[in-house]
């Protein structure tokens, strides 16, 4: 049978901690008020630690998709979208209002709309996972040979923000509450419920040009393996493999309309910029992530009152390791305070990774 499921998750706003407070309190907000696009932006970044405006599309895309929201007139892309409470929204509401879990149907949300949820609750029920191994337990979920990079680490993010599973001396275990669930599903391809049928399905070659046209509150997500597996090394992914570091290390990690990423600590804020370095735009993209590292820690963390006595650290992310002349000048700059830092696989590398390691 074909697969319909999206073959990757997409973040939401604030961090494993308040992840699933923010998804609750969006659905309120929509459940009693039915916003605009526009609306919606403005109460999010006022409410929560919302940042860009192509962050809201990322992940308000991401539970429309899952069914936690609806759109009953407009369209996301068009920025004219209205939205009401999905099916899988108002079951969260409803656990709500109970007493009952809400982390329950928001993981049958993910299980339903996305693959591997299930899978890896299955395997987790069986045994804890080795962190270095996560992502090929994955791979069972996968026709694939190798689960594209990053579609991991979004998989057990999302679980640990809905408290199913926690870091154990370098095993991914099931927590308590996650045991509960487990129970209930283990052998299950299908968690919780059976799965309703899908609205939005990929788009197959022979569809292409077939004059058919998509319904205008149709949002397409990426839903081509082969693409993604093309595509590995793109900003977000970069962003994910440090948030998940830095969550490990005991940062909240936000962001805002200016800053990729501010990781926050009871007394640092660490101002992440990410950048792509192809050798032919290497020096001018970093030259240019320093100056905006300067102005967002203006804009950030000196601007706020009650940030006042943190320590700041301007921090350098870069898609890959970076050949040997970039690199003596990337230790250069660790000598002006500037933290340079890389992903390097699935792992965080650079010169200031063991010190960050070290000072927590």
């Amino acid at each position: 049978m074909q697969e319909d499921r999206w073959p990757t998750a997409n973040r939401f706003v604030g961090g494993k901690k308040h992840r699933v407070k923010n998804v609750v309190a969006v659905l309120e907000f929509v459940s009693e008020n039915r916003p605009n696009q526009s609306t919606l932006f403005d109460w999010m970044k006022t409410h929560t630690a919302l940042g860009t405006e192509s962050t809201f599309y990322k992940h308000i895309k991401f539970i429309v998709n899952i069914r936690l929201l609806n759109i009953f007139d407009g369209n996301l892309n068009e920025g004219d979208a209205q939205f009401s409470v999905g099916s899988f929204g108002t079951k969260v509401l409803d656990a709500k209002d109970v007493g009952e879990p809400v982390e329950h149907p928001i993981f049958e949300a993910l299980s339903t709309h996305v693959i591997g949820f299930d899978h890896l609750l299955n395997e987790l029920h069986e045994g804890p996972i080795d962190i270095d191994e996560r992502r090929y337990v994955l791979e069972g979920a996968f026709d694939l040979r190798e689960v594209p990079d990053g579609v991991d680490q979004k998989h057990y993010v999302w679980l640990e923000a809905l408290d199913y599973v926690e870091k154990v001396d370098g095993q991914y275990v099931l927590t308590d509450f996650g045991h509960r669930v487990s129970r209930k599903t283990s052998g299950n391809q299908r968690p919780i419920e059976s799965r309703a049928p899908s609205e939005l399905r990929r788009r197959s070659s022979t569809q292409q040009g077939s004059g058919n046209t998509a319904d205008s509150t149709e949002i397409s997500y990426v839903a081509d393996l082969q693409t993604i597996s093309r595509k590995t090394e793109t900003h977000e992914e970069v962003l994910d493999t440090l948030e998940v570091e830095l969550d490990s290390l005991g940062f909240d990690c936000f962001e805002t309309e200016h800053s990729d990423l501010l990781a926050v600590d009871d007394e640092r804020v660490l101002i992440v910029e990410a950048k792509t370095v192809d050798p032919s735009s290497a020096f001018d993209q970093i030259r240019r992530a320093i100056g905006q590292l300067f102005e967002y820690e203006y804009y950030d963390v000196i601007s706020r009152e009650d940030w006042q006595s943190m320590q700041s650290r301007k921090c350098l992310l870069l898609d890959r390791p970076p050949g040997e002349e970039l690199r003596r000048y990337l230790e250069h700059l660790t000598t002006k305070s500037i933290v340079v830092l890389w992903v390097d696989g699935d792992s965080i590398a650079g010169p200031s990774w063991k010190e960050l390691r070290e000072d927590t």
